[in-house]
């Protein structure tokens, strides 16, 4: 019986059935790629850029007052070590940084490399926003940048214990700098931060190129022949 039904059928309808199959095909396979490109996006290593004054210096050819750039890196896909939920712990999540006439490369392998996240940490009654990333090795050097607000009320700095993908309103900081030392007797370089940003700013949104399109086409087949079987009944 459903074998003579589907004999009946008109070139139009089954036509409209293989433009619904279609469709659904694509639907999921966007649905798989959009899914891939999230996770890919998620577990992709951010990079903030940033602009700081030197307060403090030993064995480098900057002065004081001067404003120097560099970038941190780091992995936001690193899973939470601390079960506090004001506290986020990230072993390993730095993954590079230049700061003026230092960088990572020169300093590997690192001692000890992690990330620390503090969202309105109970601190004996006040409460403490804070993020660091922190890698040292041996002999006593050590790269640091640190954000925080004070203790004391609740803060917007950051939204929760993770890593976060853009960087914090260094406006509602107390303290924002970078700190390198070579070694424990120097050269080092302490600075404050002035400004810091999102490397490729748009990076945060991962499009599916073209998959929006191969949609649309496939309903608007469907659109088009059902409009043929309306036009077709009246006549």
């Amino acid at each position: 019986m459903a074998l003579f039904a589907a004999q009946t059928l008109s070139a139009d309808q089954r036509m409209e059935i293989a433009m619904k199959s279609i469709v659904s095909g694509l639907a999921a396979v966007l649905l798989n790629v959009s899914l891939f490109w999230a996770g890919a996006a998620a577990g992709a290593v951010v990079t903030w850029d940033y602009t700081a004054r030197v307060t403090s210096q030993i064995g480098t050819s900057h002065a004081i007052g001067d404003v120097i750039s560099g970038w941190v890196s780091f992995d936001n896909s690193i899973l939470d070590v601390n079960a506090d939920p004001f506290a986020g712990q990230y072993p390993g999540s730095v993954q590079a940084w230049q700061h003026a006439e230092f960088q990572s490369t020169t300093y590997a392998p690192a001692t000890f490399n992690t990330g620390f996240v503090y969202n309105d940490l109970p601190m004996s009654g006040p409460f403490l926003d804070r993020m660091f990333l922190a890698t040292g090795w041996s002999g006593g050097g050590f790269f640091v940048l640190d954000v925080e607000d004070a203790p004391g009320a609740p803060s917007s700095l950051f939204a929760s214990d993770a890593l976060p993908t853009s960087p914090p309103d260094l406006s509602l900081a107390t303290i924002a700098v970078v700190n390198v030392a070579a070694a424990s007797s120097g050269p080092y370089l302490y600075t404050d931060l002035l400004t810091l940003t999102l490397r490729d700013g748009a990076s945060s949104d991962v499009p599916v190129p073209g998959g929006l399109t191969l949609l649309s086409v496939g309903l608007a087949g469907i659109v088009l022949v059902r409009r043929r079987n309306r036009a077709a009944g009246r006549s």
